[in-house]
């Protein structure tokens, strides 16, 4: 017969036991979560079969300095992971994207941030400390140069990295291939994506940019009235539609964006602006390159939301039919600052807007291209615009070099 004591000793260890075991499977449940197994976002889908392709505590930009090669090749594989669960544009690469741009988020950090560019070393959008970078290069920046080299003879995948200097700082860079799989997409857009690789906007040269030519009947700078208005983007937007169509049609359009923000397509207060339909994605702001990968979807002075405003004027309209709308945006000619707010619209000043959509890619979706005028502050006439224009014959950079009434230099 057992002895009060020996009965008090076995319930104590059966307690012990049982807490235990209820300490472990605790630990397993939440070993388990999504959280744990990936550093996913819970506002972007993820491609099937990709959910848990990185660790949770993947290597951020606020774990990395800027010498650690090891941390860096980390950073930019962890990156490489977010790209390949990426289903499309909208949903997928636009908000990560913004992620990649925010000071202080994951990607970015003072100095070490991410950015992206294709085979040939184009600097596709964004770049997160210099906007304007997009369509240039840095091939002939010593330490791209060594990253570029490394990586032809590395599988796609193999991050690559090299040290260099830069601001009496010894830093380290790392790049690796991967692609853009969209399902829309019938072939994947190559893509590099480079971490810690700092340098000045100098740096940048556009002497490689390839700019799609086109001398159009209707410029920004004819732009004068609702018919001229009107001539210039239903020309461009047919430009478009033959442009994306060509061969690699897609990722020559994604590479020459910075073309569609001077001339023949941008002249003072004329420009082309261009959302999805479906999602309300700024794909092209041609004054404004920080609205883009960011939701229309913003309310003006008077209450009306611009992006819903834009796609219920275009419902019940076909492809390359389009409508006049009015609300309220920033000119960018007066001294007014922009409006900063988040969703608010960038200004007060009356807009009216010739807008039409066409079909993006083969996707069955639809993309809106338009442009406008600011008829309270009168805007420049076409002999005005024409006046400020270089003298015909004038070298200009091959940047802004896109009509052939001025030869480029490079």
């Amino acid at each position: 017969m057992k002895t009060r004591m020996e009965k008090e000793g076995k319930c104590f260890w059966k307690g012990k036991m049982a807490f235990f075991a209820s300490v472990l499977l605790l630990i397993a449940l939440f070993s388990h979560t999504p959280e744990s197994r990936a550093h996913n976002y819970t506002d972007i889908p993820i491609r099937q079969g990709y959910e848990n392709n990185h660790a949770a505590d993947s290597v951020k930009a606020e774990d990395v300095e800027a010498g650690d090669m090891e941390g860096m090749r980390e950073l930019v594989l962890h990156a490489r992971a977010h790209i390949k669960q990426l289903a499309d544009y909208s949903g997928g690469l636009a908000p990560f994207l913004r992620k990649i741009e925010k000071e202080g988020g994951d990607w970015r950090k003072d100095g070490i941030y991410i950015f992206r560019m294709s085979d040939e070393g184009t600097i596709q959008p964004p770049h997160p400390r210099y906007p304007l970078a997009q369509g240039g290069n840095l091939n002939e920046y010593a330490p791209m140069g060594k990253l570029r080299g490394n990586l032809e003879d590395a599988e796609k995948g193999t991050a690559e990295c090299v040290g260099y200097e830069f601001e009496g700082e010894t830093r380290a860079a790392c790049a690796v291939s991967s692609d853009l799989e969209f399902q829309y997409l019938a072939n994947p857009i190559p893509t590099v994506l480079v971490a810690g690789l700092d340098h000045d906007f100098e740096d940048v040269s556009f002497s490689g940019l390839q700019c799609p030519y086109r001398d159009p009947e209707t410029s920004a700078v004819d732009v004068v009235d609702r018919d001229t208005l009107k001539e210039f983007v239903d020309e461009f937007a047919r430009f478009y539609v033959e442009l994306v169509n060509r061969p690699g049609g897609t990722s020559n359009f994604i590479d020459s964006l910075n073309c569609f923000r001077v001339l023949p397509w941008k002249r003072g207060s004329v420009y082309l602006f261009a959302m999805t339909e479906d999602t309300r994605l700024v794909v092209l702001n041609g004054n404004t390159p920080s609205l883009e990968n960011r939701s229309l979807n913003v309310v003006d002075a008077n209450g009306t939301n611009v992006g819903d405003l834009i796609v219920s004027a275009l419902e019940d309209k076909d492809s390359y039919e389009g409508v006049f709308v009015e609300y309220l945006w920033d000119d960018p000619t007066d001294d007014v600052p922009a409006i900063t707010e988040e969703g608010r619209a960038p200004g007060d000043v009356p807009k009216l807007s010739y807008v039409v959509k066409t079909p993006l890619g083969i996707s069955g979706r639809q993309i809106i291209w338009g442009s406008g005028i600011y008829p309270e502050t009168g805007g420049v006439t076409t002999a005005d615009a024409r006046s400020r224009e270089p003298p015909l014959g004038t070298k200009m950079p091959c940047s802004s070099c896109l009509w052939r009434r001025h030869p480029c230099f490079s």
